[in-house]
Order: structure tokens, then sequence, then C-alpha cells
């Protein structure tokens, strides 16, 4: 990434488009001109990006799907708890060495799932090569619900974690649509295309002279829950109904 923002800068291109925080990261390191704008990133306060959501300072705005991570955890375990009453113990997998991870408080991930009846338990994976030796640690420890990070996809690895579930008929979600697209269960998510509209009217802004340190950030507001039915047939997944009624879309 920090290469090919270089190159974009030699380049000098008018404005700089970022999808994910390493890109965002890179272009920020390699310019204070250029005008960056960021989709899909998390964390921008935290991670030193901008000072602030409404007044980003510097050359960096754009959108953000997610931008406080305490409210990360109680709403990942009440998605599970919603979807499996019965669940007792949560797997969660993902991938080693994200620098995000320093913004969650592992303390305080124990007590939140304590409090709602879970035990948790973290398997992280580095590299593709070691995902199989994950996932059999995975399936040791008996869960009942997998939680699937979205950096996992990084690995490419979704589709291999969506058939390990499916094997053992384990309900498995993840943040990202494209789990639900590889053949995992449940997603629950930002709408990527409103995200990508909103962001391409940031780029449009800028182009017709606004500076990026006038635009507040926005946050995604609109998420939404996919589920695999051909997935949910196959592992016997019969929710509550009143957790069918939070689906906003089926796929096959």
């Amino acid at each position: 990434m920090p290469g090919l923002a270089d190159e974009l800068v030699r380049l000098n291109v008018e404005v700089i488009l970022t999808v994910t925080n390493e890109a965002a990261d890179a272009a920020r390191h390699a310019t204070h001109t250029i005008h960056v704008v960021m989709t899909g990133a998390n964390y921008p306060v935290e991670r030193g990006v901008v000072k602030s959501l409404a007044r980003p300072g510097g050359n960096v705005t754009g959108t953000v799907w997610r931008a406080n991570p305490q409210e990360e955890i109680p709403k990942l375990l009440q998605i599970i708890k919603d979807a499996v009453p019965n669940a007792r113990r949560v797997a969660i997998l993902f991938k080693d060495g994200d620098p995000q991870l320093g913004f969650f408080d592992p303390t305080d991930h124990d007590r939140i799932a304590a409090s709602v009846g879970f035990s948790v338990q973290k398997f992280g994976v580095m590299r593709r090569d070691e995902l199989k030796e994950v996932l059999d640690r995975v399936a040791a420890s008996r869960p009942d619900v997998l939680s699937v990070s979205g950096n996992i996809s990084a690995l490419g690895g979704f589709a291999e974690v969506a058939a390990f579930a499916l094997e053992r008929k384990l309900v498995s979600l993840s943040d990202q649509s494209t789990y639900v697209d590889a053949g995992g269960l449940l997603s629950y998510g930002p709408e990527v295309n409103t995200v990508i509209d909103r962001t391409i009217s940031y780029v449009d802004r800028i182009l017709r002279g606004a500076k990026p340190s006038d635009l507040p950030i926005e946050q995604t507001t609109k998420w939404e829950m996919l589920l695999n039915r051909k997935s949910a047939r196959a592992i016997g997944f019969k929710p509550p109904p009143s957790f069918m009624l939070r689906v906003d879309r089926t796929i096959e």
C-alpha cells in the first residue's frame, strides 16, 4: 500500500479514493496536500487519520463504517443472542496483526459476553496457510456460533470458513456481505451501495472546489442483515420469528 500511494503522489492526481484502513493510512502518510477520500474505513480518530469526525482538518475526509470501537462488542453479541437464544459458546475468528484490534479491551469483551451468558474464545490467524490449522482448533472448542471478522476477507478465506461452518452445521456470521455471497449463513454490516454513493458525493464536491478539512466525515447509518437461505437449510437454522423480521435481504 505505501508503494502504491507514493506512485499516485508522483502521478500528481487530484484526489485519492481509499477503500480500506490500510489504504487510508498509506495515503495520509504519502501526502499532506493531495485530497484523500476514505470509504470502508474504521475508527479514523483513534487511528490518528483525522482530528475528529465533525472537523477532520488536514487533507482527509469521506465516509467510515465504524467510529466507536466500544459499540461493536455489545452489538455483535446481541445479534448472536437474538439469532441463537440457546447459544453459550462463541468462537471469534479474526486476522491477527490488524492494528485496529488494539482499540478493543479484551477484559471488557469478556465481561460483556459473560453478562449475556456467553463464553467467548478468540482465534487469530496471520496467514492464509494457517487457516486450516486454526479452524481445526475452532472445531475442537465446539462452539455454538462462529463470528467471522471482516478482516478475514483480506486472506481470501471467506469461502473456506463458510464451508467449514456448513460442514459442522455451525451458525456463522460476519460483518461483510461478501461472506454470505461465499456461502456463509449471516452478515450484518453497512449497506455497501449507499456507502459508495455517499463517498462519491465527497469526490464530486472536492473536484468542484470543496476542501476536505471543511467536510465532516459521515458515519454509515444504513446497515443490513443478509441471510443465505441455502446455507440455512443445510444446517437446519431456524431462528426465532422476531429475528427473521430483522433480515433485510435473503440470497440463495
